[in-house]
């Protein structure tokens, strides 16, 4: 196994593979050893080969460098090769490295046409480097390192974060030269320097420093200054607009061609992750609280843009009762339904039917005034009398009703029988809260709902349709 300065690596009892991060430490999970970075790659000797490797110990509030032999220590593929990583977390390194970046100073010489002096190096530190906010490359896999704890009350399990050598953020105040006689690699011309960092000391209570050399270190920068991102979010604790998200993973409608790629988030709150800045949102999907990477401006959309026809809504005709609200065929809504344990849930639903089931057939059949025996009444009685189930063709002052749901042969017959007692009143859906699955509804059990204007737009395409005002 070779090693090279910069790698991340792991005594050999370590849980994590090469490849697999997400690992939940159970037990005493103080005997867990350092994430460690290698500072240095000795010569081979009789004894075998040692690498020196840095880490941060919380506790103690300092850096500690160990000679190990490199028969125990585990390289972790991180971040040469993030797409062989495997678990839950993958997307979260993925998004995260964006705000990593690798110290090349020679890179920067060549691309900046600085000269490869004494001089040369000062002004490119001064002008680049100097102020930057930097840390250990292990900072982002120490600080998502879970554990899990029995809490004494409940007995129940408790997830939280491992930070015991988790490293502080840095910045850079000065440089200098390893060997003052060789000052740049024969072979690369690389300048051999170390740069001097100051961090806040959480266990001394004040600030210290030290040299580190730039292959063991990330440069962190979030880009919140560009296009005034960081603004733009803060201006969104105020509002009460909605930002369109791209799903973690997509959703695929059950039964249709149809997949969700996007959802709908409201900021709360503003967190600040050691390191990067994050939004605590709402997901209009599930109702859940989490948290998303503050990385660029979101496609943001009002509230009058998205909402359209409500119930309750006594301003309107269709306002006062659910069986008199109007739901389009292929279209999203926003509805509060209470299930058979009566526990309320808020859901996003795609409609697919909307149809009526006959729990007694006689019953209606006395109830809608068919005694007379027109063409138009015995042709409406035998029709009924043929199915429990019918598909509704919904109208303003009557309803088609069909046994198909390509609607053949349709009957037209007063909208009173939707509050009919002997019927119960469905809609077939896609509930994106069951991650697409079909579900059906029965109106009386809604208590509210919302029409998600350009609905399809939304969540399958991302796209925002300006309001005509004309």
């Amino acid at each position: 196994m070779s090693f090279n300065i910069g790698d991340l690596v792991v005594f050999n009892t370590h849980p994590y593979t090469e490849t697999y991060f997400n690992i939940k430490i159970v037990g005493y999970s103080e005997y867990t050893p350092p994430i460690m970075i290698v500072n240095k790659v000795n010569d081979k000797s009789p004894k075998g080969l040692f690498v020196e490797c840095i880490y941060y110990d919380s506790k103690g509030g300092k850096y500690l460098i160990k000679n190990l032999k490199g028969q125990d220590l585990k390289i972790l593929d991180y971040p040469n090769n993030l797409e062989k990583l495997v678990g839950d977390e993958k997307l979260g390194f993925f998004e995260r490295k964006k705000m990593l970046f690798e110290i090349d100073i020679l890179q920067q010489m060549l691309e900046l046409d600085k000269e490869f002096t004494d001089s040369g190096i000062c002004e490119l530190m001064k002008d680049e480097y100097f102020h930057k906010k930097v840390a250990l490359k292990s900072i982002d896999i120490e600080l998502h390192k879970h554990k899990i704890n029995r809490e004494n009350i409940n007995g129940e399990l408790i997830e939280t974060n491992h930070l015991e050598f988790l490293p502080p953020v840095m910045s850079i105040i000065d440089f200098r030269f390893i060997n003052e006689k060789n000052k740049f690699c024969k072979v690369t011309n690389t300048p051999l320097i170390e740069l001097k960092c100051k961090w806040y000391n959480s266990q001394s209570k004040t600030y210290s420093e030290d040299f580190f050399k730039a292959e063991i270190l990330y440069e962190i920068n979030q880009h919140l200054e560009a296009d005034d991102v960081f603004n733009y979010y803060l201006d969104q604790l105020e509002s009460n607009s909605y930002n369109i998200v791209t799903l973690d993973k997509e959703m695929k409608l059950e039964e249709s061609n149809i997949t969700v790629k996007y959802t709908l988030v409201q900021i709360q709150e503003i967190l600040f992750k050691h390191y990067f800045y994050q939004a605590f949102v709402v997901n209009l999907i599930d109702s859940k609280k989490e948290s998303r990477l503050i990385k660029e401006k979101a496609t943001e959309i009002s509230e009058k843009e998205l909402w359209g026809a409500k119930f309750p809504n006594f301003k309107e005709p269709y306002g006062r009762s659910i069986l008199e609200y109007k739901f389009d065929i292929n279209q999203y809504y926003y509805i509060l339904y209470s299930d058979k344990l009566d526990r309320l849930t808020k859901r996003i639903i795609y409609v697919r039917n909307y149809f009526i089931v006959i729990v007694n057939h006689q019953g209606l059949l006395n109830s809608l005034g068919l005694k007379k025996l027109t063409p138009k009444n015995l042709k409406i009685r035998k029709a009924l009398k043929q199915s429990n189930t019918f598909y509704v063709v919904d109208g303003k002052k009557s309803i088609g009703l069909s046994r198909s749901e390509d609607y053949k042969d349709v009957i037209f017959v007063d909208r009173s029988i939707l509050s009919n007692k002997n019927v119960n009143v469905f809609i077939e859906t896609n509930c994106l809260l069951k991650n697409g699955k079909i579900r059906h509804f029965r109106l009386d059990s809604i208590f509210s709902v919302t029409k998600i204007e350009n609905g399809c737009n939304l969540f399958e395409k991302g796209i925002v349709e300006e309001i005509n005002n004309d």
